[in-house]
């Protein structure tokens, strides 16, 4: 390839510009260009200057317009760039990748056009840079990539519009930001990835709209964000991951809708959230994992939709949460994960349904829950996870419709539990695992149709108090009151129950109270009582003839086999003692056997019975 050594005065007076070969310019320390038309300074490659020369390029007064791709891909160090004062026009790419380091250059006021991607990725580039009030349009990455650029970026007063990442990836700019009034449109990411600027931002009052991504990714940016009462939306994004921002965040009176994302992941940020009284829509997960921001959070009343996962895992906020009025449905995970808030929880009095996992997960809040009556449906896991809650829990009579695992693991929660007859769903696991809750549970019996699903009160372990097991449960809840170790108190079955349940209350160990099954029974269930290992009561069935009885229904009453202590054999009552009529007796004897270890049925050694 052949090249070619120019000297100074070799592109004087030259309209048009165009070089056909790859070359190397040597030892030129100033090149002055001064056409009226700058079209091309390269083609098909790179114009090398030697590292070694502080070469000053000056584009001459006679030059007007500047076309796309005039100076492209320019590999330059410390150099000087003047443009001259006449230039109204520089095209698209025209300084794109000059990978210039400390370049020194000024847009001259004479400028009212800049094309797309024309100062693109001037990286390390440490310098103010003024956009002339003649300019109305920054287009599509005309600033993109100027890292590292600490010095002042100047918007003009005329600028109305601005483009798509205009000026994104201005990571460590530590100057404040300030977009003017005249800007009525902000493109898509326009100012991404402002990491560690820790200057102010201030929005222009007349855009409406905050775009897609638009301040995205501004890290450790730690001022006070203020969005204008003249903004209406908030697209996705446009305010994601501010980490490290400790600052207020004020949301103004004219925004309606906030989308999906566009303030998550403000990690570490101890500002309190303020969000406008003309709010409606806030997207999912619009302020997810704003952890450790201990302040007071408000719904206002004009929000009607909260999509789901919105404000997922604020972790450690320990201030009160208020849920306006206008919402009549909460979505799934909206307030999951809130670990560690110590502080009151507010519902909305129109709330209506609380869908899956709302508010999973607050361990460790230790103020009372209070459902409004609006409220009739709790969706599965709604408000699972409340361990070491020591405060009360008051269902209202409205709520009809609790979905699985809805208040499962409240455990060490010391406080009455009482569900009345109104419950119509009452789904798998709903209030299992209680541990440590020595408290009265009272429930109601509905003697009509009910929907009930397994383990509803399982692992209630060290509730030492009576339960009434109303009949809708011990029929319908395989393992409905399994598990209830350490309780020494009564248990009283409903006598509305017909059936009793497989499993429904196996494992009672340490429970040494008679048991009555009560008259209206017609079966009992496999390992319905297995595992009372304490028990050396009899257990005493009101009806006299005999019901079908389950596999080891009563195995290891008594006995615990795992700790090899002694066999107890059971006495069986029927009715009221007395009857000792042979052919009852057999006939139990038969139902019974191998079902449990037998003392006696009405006073009859078990092994006399033929």
């Amino acid at each position: 390839m052949r090249k070619q050594a120019f000297p100074p005065s070799w592109l004087s007076n030259k309209t048009e510009v165009e070089f056909l070969l790859k070359i190397e310019v040597k030892d030129v320390p100033n090149i002055i260009l001064t056409g009226n038309t700058i079209t091309k300074f390269m083609v098909d490659g790179i114009v090398t200057i030697s590292e070694n020369i502080s070469c000053k390029v000056t584009i001459g007064s006679l030059c007007e317009i500047i076309e796309d791709d005039a100076f492209i891909n320019w590999i330059d160090y410390n150099r000087v760039l003047t443009i001259g004062d006449n230039v109204t026009t520089i095209g698209a790419n025209v300084f794109k990748k000059f990978n210039v380091y400390n370049l020194k250059t000024v847009i001259p006021n004479s400028v009212t056009s800049i094309g797309a991607s024309a100062f693109e990725n001037w990286q390390y580039n440490n310098q103010q840079l003024i956009i002339p009030n003649g300019v109305t349009e920054i287009k599509d990455n005309t600033f993109y990539y100027w890292r590292s650029n600490n010095e002042q970026l100047i918007i003009g007063d005329s600028v109305t519009t601005i483009g798509n990442t205009a000026f994104s990836y201005w990571s460590a700019n530590d100057k404040p930001l300030v977009i003017p009034n005249s800007v009525t449109t902000l493109g898509k990411y326009s100012f991404s990835s402002w990491e560690l600027n820790n200057q102010e931002l201030i929005l222009s009052n007349n855009a409406l709209v905050i775009t897609e991504g638009c301040f995205s990714y501004w890290e450790s940016n730690n001022k006070p964000l203020v969005i204008p009462n003249t903004v209406t939306d908030i697209e996705l994004y446009a305010f994601y991951r501010w980490e490290l921002n400790n600052q207020d965040v004020t949301i103004g009176n004219n925004v309606k809708n906030i989308g999906l994302y566009a303030f998550e992941s403000w990690n570490n940020n101890d500002g309190q959230l303020t969000i406008g009284d003309s709010v409606e829509f806030i997207g999912f997960y619009a302020f997810a994992g704003w952890y450790k921001n201990n302040h007071s959070l408000t719904i206002p009343d004009s929000v009607t939709t909260i999509e789901y996962w919105c404000f997922y895992d604020w972790i450690e906020n320990n201030k009160p949460l208020t849920i306006g009025n206008g919402l009549t449905e909460l979505a799934e995970y909206t307030f999951y994960g809130w670990l560690a808030n110590d502080a009151q929880l507010t519902l909305g009095t129109s709330l209506e349904v609380i869908e899956q996992s709302a508010f999973y997960g607050w361990q460790s809040n230790n103020k009372p829950l209070v459902i409004p009556p609006s409220v009739h449906t709790v969706g599965r896991g709604s408000f699972a996870d409340w361990r070491l809650n020591n405060q009360p829990l008051n269902i209202p009579v409205t709520l009809t419709n609790i979905g699985d695992y809805a208040f499962v693991s409240w455990q060490t929660n010391n406080h009455p539990l009482t569900l009345t007859s109104s419950v119509e769903n009452l789904s798998y696991s709903a209030f299992a695992d209680w541990t440590g809750n020595n408290q009265i549970l009272t429930l109601e019996d509905r003697r009509q149709t009910t929907t009930v699903g397994d383990n509803v009160f399982s692992y209630w372990t060290s509730n030492n108090q009576p339960l009434y097991a109303p009949d809708y449960i011990v029929t319908e809840s395989p393992y409905g009151f399994s598990y209830w170790m350490a309780n020494e108190q009564q248990l009283i079955i409903s006598p509305y129950a017909w059936k009793v349940a497989n499993y429904c209350f196996s494992y009672w160990s340490s429970n040494n109270q008679p048991i009555t099954i009560p008259s209206l029974i017609q079966e009992i269930g496999i390992r319905s009582f297995d595992k009372w290992h304490s028990n050396k009561q009899p257990i005493t069935f009101e009806k006299t003839s005999v019901i079908p009885i389950g596999e080891n229904a009563f195995a290891d009453f008594g006995y615990d086999s795992y700790n090899e202590d002694p066999i107890h054999y059971t006495a069986v009552i029927l009715g009221d003692g007395t009857n000792t009529d042979p052919t009852l007796l057999t006939n139990w004897k038969t139902e019974l056997d191998g079902k449990g270890e037998w003392l006696s049925i009405n006073g009859v050694d078990w092994s006399s019975i033929t």
